[in-house]
């Protein structure tokens, strides 16, 4: 009775859809803490499990191509099933996998875990993305994603650092259990929360969707618009540079300034994930207000600020004095989050509602399939070329994505046929 009074008088607020961005930043908080948490403590598996740096790159990739090769199922279904509901499974899931992984006695069983956890947490990022552009039309669409994306970044940061600390002083396994325990506590107010059907203000709403579309359409809608596929290219070379430098940069300061873990945890994700932060809440910011003109302006803004990131990476190459370090890591991911604020908005405006998921969904296993590529290929050539040279060449990918997103820009958005906006 009390609860159906407290979520009836919630979904009557006005803010009731920045309430609601509020629970989905935790839950995108501890959906990257959880997986990016084994980076802080890559040295204790290494001596607990034995494991080569082969090996330990498997532990990313594994994650990511699990995570990607659901994705598109995944992502279907936040087009078919209520996005809530679908929101809430996720969280509970990947919290209790997580919890699960402390217990495991072997490689084997760890990578295993991984996997399970890549397919938990595959259905939350599709369905989160559809619920919050169900609620924030053109004129916030990009701010509220970028403040839900700033929380992946919070959890970069926390999920590091508290393992980093966890781990030294407690072991590795005591770090994720308790990382899986705070999920579930999570999905308690989540699942009364998130069930509101229809809230106030809402730009749309689970009842009103509009007619879903068959399998068919739905993969003509996606396969005919070059413009999404212009975002697929460019973010799939991004999402290869950008788990490269994610997943191996504590690793890199503990092996190059002799940090310890605790310290390479801090200095692998606060200077990286305080500039992201920052980028993507001035991104969303001026990206609204670039296409109150013309929502295709997103795509220019992306391209610009892509090019923009790339001399930071040069200072790998010198392994400079640490504060100049943690500038360049700094600069290097403000600048590139400055851009990708503008991709899930520009997503959801080039495609119609029913196919927002579905899309996200695609452009998750683009993504994780690229980047577990690369973590498995830095394994193998970190002890040929070093961390540093192997971050230094993560410019050319930029390169390459800057050149495909200006391609996308002159020629396909603004050459080719013109494309209307079709939500909101």
């Amino acid at each position: 009775m009390f609860l159906s009074a407290w979520t009836a008088r919630l979904a009557a607020m006005r803010g009731y859809k920045w309430l609601l961005l509020v629970l989905l930043v935790l839950a995108g908080a501890l959906n990257y803490a959880d997986r990016t948490a084994f980076s802080a403590v890559l040295p204790l598996l290494r001596t607990d499990l034995h494991m080569s740096d082969l090996q330990l790159g498997s532990i990313g990739a594994v994650f990511l191509w699990s995570y990607g090769l659901i994705s598109p199922v995944s992502g279907a279904m936040g087009d078919r099933f209520p996005r809530a509901a679908i929101v809430i499974f996720s969280l509970a899931a990947w919290s209790a996998v997580m919890a699960l992984t402390g217990l495991v006695t072997s490689v084997a069983w760890l990578l295993f875990m991984r996997a399970l956890l890549g397919i938990a947490e595959s259905f939350y990022l599709p369905a989160a993305t559809g619920l919050i552009a169900e609620h924030h039309q053109t004129a916030t669409r990009a701010r509220a994603m970028s403040i839900h994306s700033s929380g992946f970044y919070l959890g970069l940061t926390a999920g590091g650092a508290l393992a980093g600390f966890l781990g030294e002083h407690y072991g590795w396994r005591f770090a994720v259990q308790c990382l899986g325990v705070a999920g579930l506590f999570l999905a308690l107010p989540a699942s009364a929360l998130l069930q509101i059907r229809k809230p106030a203000g809402a730009a749309f709403s689970t009842a009103a969707r509009r007619p879903r579309l068959s399998t068919k359409d739905l993969v003509r809608t996606l396969a005919c618009n070059p413009g999404y596929w212009i975002i697929v290219g460019q973010a799939l070379l991004v999402s290869m540079g950008t788990w490269i430098f994610f997943y191996w940069l504590p690793l890199y300061f503990t092996e190059t300034y002799n940090l310890s873990l605790t310290k390479a945890g801090i200095a692998g994700t606060v200077p990286s994930n305080l500039g992201a932060v920052a980028g993507l809440l001035a991104g969303g910011w001026l990206s609204d207000r670039v296409a109150s003109r013309d929502y295709r302006k997103r795509m220019l803004c992306q391209t610009m600020f892509c090019f923009a990131s790339i001399p930071a990476l040069f200072f790998f190459a010198f392994s400079p004095a640490l504060w100049v370090m943690y500038v360049a890591v700094f600069a290097f991911s403000l600048l590139k989050t400055f851009g990708q604020a503008n991709e899930s908005p520009l997503l959801c405006e080039l495609l119609p509602e029913t196919a927002w998921s579905s899309a996200s969904g695609f452009l998750n296993f683009a993504n994780c399939l690229a980047g577990g590529i690369a973590l498995l290929m830095t394994g193998v050539l970190k002890a040929e070329l070093g961390l540093g040279m192997i971050f230094v060449s993560i410019s050319a990918i930029m390169a390459a994505a800057g050149v495909i997103l200006a391609f996308g820009y002159f020629v396909i958005l603004m050459g080719g046929k013109r494309f209307e906006a079709r939500a909101g």
